[in-house]
């Protein structure tokens, strides 16, 4: 049996719980209530069959990566980006949109610096290792203006997602099912600021169609119409 161990910040122990909740019960044997904790830290005890640690580790890997290309990459926008012009609500779509235009890129990027250890401090990972990426954002900022339009916003995500092709996500009520019908939660790696948690997901998910089998909340519903539009497609009679 290996034994690994994962650990954030105190003020970043929602990413300790995303991995927690999103690691396979397959690979990973029992994780609950492995919890390390103190005035300065949170972290996670990992016990893995040796047969699975290479699978292991490409699947730890993963989460470690959407937590730093979204979670990290949310902070991270968040504390440089004026978005002036823009509500709360608003603000929280852009930061999501621009997170979901280069995931794919960045996620492998912090694939590609990865050494697979018995410990890893996921805020040291960032800090150390991922120098150009923090970079690339820093340009990212530089080219978003400091003042957005409502209607400017709108066109933007409309044309993030025209230009994706392939997924497709099913959504149930407040819950959102990739292709393999597995429940995503990115949404939580940029808190509940706002709500709106089902167009978050749609927007991280990288999909470019939606099946709705269950109507979400009034709000969610508007911003799917809103931004999705004709890739929307209605099943309600089915069953997952």
């Amino acid at each position: 049996m290996n034994h690994l161990f994962i650990s954030d910040t105190t003020q970043n122990n929602k990413n300790i719980f995303y991995i927690k909740e999103s690691l396979s019960n397959l690979i990973f044997n029992d994780v609950k209530d492995k919890f390390s904790t103190d005035n300065l830290r949170v972290g996670l005890f990992l016990d893995v069959d040796e047969k699975s640690n290479t699978i292991a580790g490409e699947e730890l890997i993963d989460k470690v990566s959407d937590v730093i290309a979204i979670g990290y990459k949310y902070n991270f926008f968040k504390s440089n980006l004026a978005m002036g012009g823009l509500n709360e609500i608003e603000r929280e779509l852009l930061i999501t949109s621009l997170i979901s235009a280069d995931l794919k890129e960045d996620k492998r990027y912090i694939r590609s610096k990865f050494k697979q250890s018995s410990e890893m401090a996921i805020d040291g990972f960032f800090n150390f290792k991922l120098a150009n990426l923090k970079r690339k954002w820093q340009e990212i900022c530089g080219y978003i203006p400091d003042y957005f339009y409502k209607d400017e916003l709108g066109d933007f995500i409309r044309y993030l997602v025209k230009e994706r092709n392939g997924r497709k996500i099913t959504i149930v009520g407040e819950k959102v099912f990739d292709r393999f019908g597995k429940l995503l939660n990115r949404h939580k790696l940029i808190g509940e600021n706002q709500g709106l948690k089902v167009i978050k997901e749609a927007l991280l998910s990288s999909s470019a169609e939606v099946i709705i089998k269950k109507i979400p909340n009034e709000a969610d519903m508007f911003y799917l119409k809103e931004y999705f539009a004709d890739k929307i497609l209605f099943k309600l009679e089915e069953n997952l």
